[in-house]
């Protein structure tokens, strides 16, 4: 076998693993939505979730760089 046949096999190999790969990836089932949901708190905040208390504390973190932004261009 010569160094080009050789090299032939190799990207013919090369070729069929990657139309594999990408046939299986393709035909994965896509995972469906879910409605269930997760209820957690802070320590320190009891009464708020904490997905609701991230939510806060970026809004606030957003409006504190914009007010930089405008008082320190």
């Amino acid at each position: 076998m010569t160094a080009e046949e050789a090299l032939k096999i190799t990207r013919e190999e090369a070729e069929k693993e990657k139309k594999e790969s990408r046939e299986k990836t393709e035909n994965k089932p896509k995972p469906s939505e879910s409605n269930s949901q997760v209820d957690l708190y802070f320590q320190d905040l009891p009464n708020i979730n904490v997905k609701d208390a991230c939510e806060k504390f970026l809004d606030l973190m957003k409006d504190l760089v914009t007010e930089a932004h405008t008082q320190f261009p």
